[in-house]
């Protein structure tokens, strides 16, 4: 159905966005460059770093595929993002992603 096909197109438009925005942060943080360079920068390596990319977008994703599908520790995973969750998923994004940027920073 068309409503099914919506959906679809606006998950993976979704997972894309989430994939450049995961390489966006630190390439902003690290390097000096245009809005447009930094994006186009993010969705290359969104493409070329796939590997990390998924890690990262899993580990993203892991808070609210809990609170989702297991009612049970949706308490604890509310004060675990209340408390640290946030700052945990950065952390965990930036080992996942710490070779790449500094390999890149190395060669700038």
């Amino acid at each position: 159905s068309t409503a099914g096909a919506l959906t679809g197109v606006l998950v993976i438009g979704l997972v894309v966005l989430l994939a450049i925005l995961v390489w966006l942060l630190p390439l902003q943080a690290f390097f000096t460059n245009s809005v447009g360079g930094h994006v186009g920068n993010a969705a290359m390596l969104a493409i070329g770093k796939l590997v990390q990319t998924i890690l990262c977008l899993l580990v993203l994703a892991l808070p609210v595929v809990l609170f989702a599908f297991l009612p049970g520790s949706r308490v604890a995973v509310a004060w675990f993002m209340v408390i640290i969750g946030f700052a945990f998923i950065s952390y965990m994004a930036a080992l996942i992603q710490a070779k790449t940027i500094n390999t890149l920073r190395d060669a700038a």
